[in-house]
């Protein structure tokens, strides 16, 4: 991160990090205040806590698949209930956790929930 604000040290600092990487980017948003935004994709909330999300306290975007092996629909809408401002679930209807023939459709839900979180904090 001190590379990345060194290369362009006025630009929003958005993270996005799928599965295990979505675990490392809340960890790190919640150790830095830089960090505007965070962008899940497929949350393995059946693996790891996420009992922090409470705590970020900046815009959140998940993109999940409505069949993914490592957390159900219920168990994301459940853990954006805790956070403020209230994330925003981006479903991609019938996919697994790996997005298994569905990367197209779950790259644009990234795209929308980037959008989203940049639009809040402007």
């Amino acid at each position: 991160m001190s590379f990345l604000r060194g290369v362009a040290p006025d630009t929003v600092l958005l993270l996005v990090g799928y599965s295990f990487g979505s675990w490392c980017g809340l960890r790190y948003a919640l150790t830095d205040p830089e960090v505007a935004a965070l962008v899940a994709i497929g949350l393995p909330v059946r693996i790891y806590s996420f009992e922090e999300l409470e705590r970020l306290s900046r815009p959140l975007g998940i993109i999940q698949g409505s069949a993914d092996q490592l957390g159900s629909p219920d168990e994301i809408e459940s853990l954006l209930g805790v956070t403020n401002p209230r994330g925003r679930l981006y479903l991609v209807d019938g996919a697994d956790h790996l997005f298994t023939g569905r990367a197209p459709e779950a790259a644009g839900r990234v795209v929308e929930a980037v959008e989203s979180c940049l639009e809040q904090i402007a």
